[in-house]
Protein backbone atom coordinates (compact mmCIF):
# COMPACT_ATOMS: atom_id res chain seq x y z
CA UNK A 1 0.00 0.00 0.00
CA UNK A 2 2.80 2.54 0.41
CA UNK A 3 4.69 1.74 -3.05
CA UNK A 4 3.56 1.79 -6.55
CA UNK A 5 2.65 -1.90 -8.46
CA UNK A 6 5.43 -3.33 -10.39
CA UNK A 7 3.77 -4.24 -13.80
CA UNK A 8 6.14 -7.19 -14.44
CA UNK A 9 4.16 -10.19 -15.78
CA UNK A 10 3.61 -13.61 -14.20
CA UNK A 11 2.28 -16.30 -15.99
CA UNK A 12 2.13 -19.17 -13.49
CA UNK A 13 -0.88 -21.08 -13.99
CA UNK A 14 -1.47 -21.66 -10.32
CA UNK A 15 -0.64 -17.73 -9.20
CA UNK A 16 -3.28 -16.48 -11.97
CA UNK A 17 -6.05 -18.95 -11.11
CA UNK A 18 -6.70 -16.87 -8.49
CA UNK A 19 -5.70 -13.03 -9.58
CA UNK A 20 -8.69 -10.60 -11.09
CA UNK A 21 -8.29 -10.84 -14.48
CA UNK A 22 -6.87 -7.06 -14.77
CA UNK A 23 -3.55 -8.50 -12.67
CA UNK A 24 -3.13 -12.14 -14.56
CA UNK A 25 -0.47 -12.62 -17.02
CA UNK A 26 0.75 -8.65 -17.88
CA UNK A 27 -1.27 -6.78 -15.39
CA UNK A 28 -3.70 -4.04 -17.00
CA UNK A 29 -4.24 -2.28 -14.31
CA UNK A 30 -1.90 -0.87 -10.78
CA UNK A 31 -3.29 -3.60 -7.53
CA UNK A 32 -6.47 -2.18 -5.68
CA UNK A 33 -7.80 -3.83 -2.65
CA UNK A 34 -10.77 -5.38 -5.18
CA UNK A 35 -8.80 -7.76 -6.25
CA UNK A 36 -8.00 -8.88 -2.85
CA UNK A 37 -11.98 -9.72 -2.79
CA UNK A 38 -12.16 -11.20 -5.75
CA UNK A 39 -8.74 -14.09 -5.12
CA UNK A 40 -10.99 -14.31 -1.54
CA UNK A 41 -14.04 -15.00 -3.89
CA UNK A 42 -12.24 -17.56 -5.61
CA UNK A 43 -11.23 -19.57 -2.35
CA UNK A 44 -15.09 -19.49 -1.31
CA UNK A 45 -16.51 -21.04 -4.40
CA UNK A 46 -15.02 -24.73 -3.57
CA UNK A 47 -16.84 -24.17 0.04
CA UNK A 48 -19.94 -23.50 -1.56
CA UNK A 49 -19.68 -26.30 -4.10
CA UNK A 50 -19.02 -28.54 -0.61
CA UNK A 51 -22.40 -27.18 1.01
CA UNK A 52 -24.35 -28.20 -2.64
CA UNK A 53 -22.57 -31.51 -2.46
CA UNK A 54 -22.30 -32.08 1.21
CA UNK A 55 -18.54 -33.49 0.30
CA UNK A 56 -16.24 -31.05 2.18
CA UNK A 57 -12.25 -30.57 0.61
CA UNK A 58 -9.99 -31.99 2.88
CA UNK A 59 -9.06 -29.72 5.78
CA UNK A 60 -5.37 -29.67 4.76
CA UNK A 61 -5.49 -28.66 1.23
CA UNK A 62 -7.54 -25.74 2.15
CA UNK A 63 -5.36 -24.62 4.76
CA UNK A 64 -2.35 -24.87 1.99
CA UNK A 65 -4.24 -23.26 -0.34
CA UNK A 66 -5.22 -20.42 1.61
CA UNK A 67 -1.55 -20.10 2.86
CA UNK A 68 -0.28 -19.88 -1.19
CA UNK A 69 -2.62 -17.05 -1.66
CA UNK A 70 -1.28 -15.13 1.31
CA UNK A 71 2.25 -15.57 0.25
CA UNK A 72 1.36 -14.54 -3.36
CA UNK A 73 1.69 -11.05 -3.20
CA UNK A 74 5.32 -9.79 -3.50
CA UNK A 75 6.00 -6.71 -0.20
CA UNK A 76 5.75 -4.31 -2.90
CA UNK A 77 2.16 -5.52 -4.01
CA UNK A 78 0.91 -5.36 0.26
CA UNK A 79 2.22 -3.63 2.82
CA UNK A 80 4.72 -6.46 4.77
CA UNK A 81 3.40 -6.02 7.78
CA UNK A 82 -0.30 -6.74 6.53
CA UNK A 83 0.87 -9.83 4.74
CA UNK A 84 2.83 -11.16 7.63
CA UNK A 85 0.07 -10.82 10.28
CA UNK A 86 -2.22 -12.80 7.79
CA UNK A 87 0.19 -15.78 7.38
CA UNK A 88 0.31 -15.81 11.16
CA UNK A 89 -2.80 -15.75 11.92
CA UNK A 90 -3.40 -18.66 9.02
CA UNK A 91 -0.64 -20.63 10.78
CA UNK A 92 -1.73 -19.86 14.21
CA UNK A 93 1.81 -20.22 15.96
CA UNK A 94 1.13 -17.66 19.03
CA UNK A 95 2.75 -18.36 22.46
CA UNK A 96 0.63 -21.15 23.83
CA UNK A 97 2.16 -21.48 27.68
CA UNK A 98 -0.61 -19.63 29.11
CA UNK A 99 -3.96 -17.38 27.66
CA UNK A 100 -2.50 -14.03 28.85
CA UNK A 101 0.88 -15.39 26.60
CA UNK A 102 -1.20 -16.16 23.82
CA UNK A 103 -3.01 -12.82 23.56
CA UNK A 104 0.39 -11.33 24.47
CA UNK A 105 1.88 -12.69 21.43
CA UNK A 106 -1.24 -12.45 19.30
CA UNK A 107 -1.05 -8.47 19.77
CA UNK A 108 2.42 -8.35 18.83
CA UNK A 109 1.75 -10.45 15.75
CA UNK A 110 -1.23 -9.23 14.50
CA UNK A 111 -2.88 -6.28 16.28
CA UNK A 112 0.92 -4.01 16.12
CA UNK A 113 1.54 -5.11 12.79
CA UNK A 114 -2.07 -4.26 11.32
CA UNK A 115 -1.77 -0.70 13.58
CA UNK A 116 1.60 -0.05 11.93
CA UNK A 117 -0.04 -0.43 8.58
CA UNK A 118 -2.93 2.24 9.68
CA UNK A 119 -0.84 4.84 10.49
CA UNK A 120 1.03 4.85 6.73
Amino acid sequence: MDGRTQMRGDFDAVRNLYRHPDRQGTPGREFACKHDIYALKVVFLPAQGAQRTGKLPKAKEVYEALLSLAQLYPPNEIDTNYSTAVIDCLKGDFAQSSEAGFFLDFREKVIDRMSAGLKL
